[in-house]
C-alpha cells in the first residue's frame, strides 16, 4: 500500500497530465479546424466560349472599357478563380 504522501503526489501528477492533454486536444480541434476557405469566383461571368478543356468567360463590370483586356494563364494555372479573388473587382 502506498504511502499517503505518495498517493497525493501521484492523484496531483495524474490531473496534471489530464490537464496537459486536454488542452493538448483543444489545440489540435483548433489546428484541424483552421480558418474556413475564402470564397472565390463571386464575380458575374458569363460564358461566351468552350472548346474541349477551353472556356472564355466575359466578366460582368461596372465599368467598361473601350478596349476588352484579355488573360491568358500560362499552363502552371488550371483555375479560372485565379482572375476573380474579390468579388466586382475581376479583370
Amino acid at each position: 500500500m502506498l504511502d499517503p504522501t505518495r498517493q497525493a503526489e501521484t492523484v496531483k501528477t495524474l490531473s496534471d497530465e489530464w490537464l496537459k492533454n486536454l488542452r493538448r486536444a483543444g489545440t489540435a480541434l483548433e489546428l484541424l479546424s483552421g480558418p474556413p476557405e475564402p470564397q472565390v469566383g463571386l464575380s458575374p461571368r458569363v460564358e461566351v466560349y468552350r472548346r474541349n478543356k477551353t472556356r472564355v468567360y466575359r466578366y460582368a463590370s461596372r465599368r467598361t472599357h473601350r478596349v476588352p483586356v484579355l488573360f491568358v494563364p500560362n499552363l502552371g494555372i488550371s483555375r479560372p478563380y485565379i482572375f476573380d479573388l474579390q468579388p466586382g473587382a475581376s479583370f
